[in-house]
């Protein structure tokens, strides 16, 4: 199965560890290790990736309205009962209030 990653957060997090500070002696070879990463991450394949929304924190799922059954609401999109881990990329995240 394939993982999905943040690759900016991963050349964020490098670079937060690698700090220049602590590592000015050996200035070319950070950067160079920094530059690889960031090579490496570029050149690897990139897969179309969506944002599903869960059931649960999506703006049109009725948690009130389940129908008796447990962990369950209604879908105002589906206009049917869903379970409280499903999902899908028409959900909208219900803001914090």
């Amino acid at each position: 199965m394939s993982k999905y990653i943040d690759a900016d957060k991963i050349i964020d997090k490098l670079e937060e560890e690698y700090r220049l500070e602590h590592y000015s002696d050996y200035i070319d070879g950070r950067n160079d290790m920094i530059n690889k990463a960031k090579l490496m991450l570029a050149e690897a394949l990139i897969t179309d990736v969506i944002e599903a929304v869960r059931c649960k924190d999506c703006h049109f799922y009725d948690k009130e309205n389940n129908g008796g059954l447990k962990k369950h609401g209604f879908c105002e999109i589906y206009k049917g009962f869903k379970t409280d881990d499903g999902f899908c990329d028409l959900g909208e995240r219900e803001e914090d209030e």
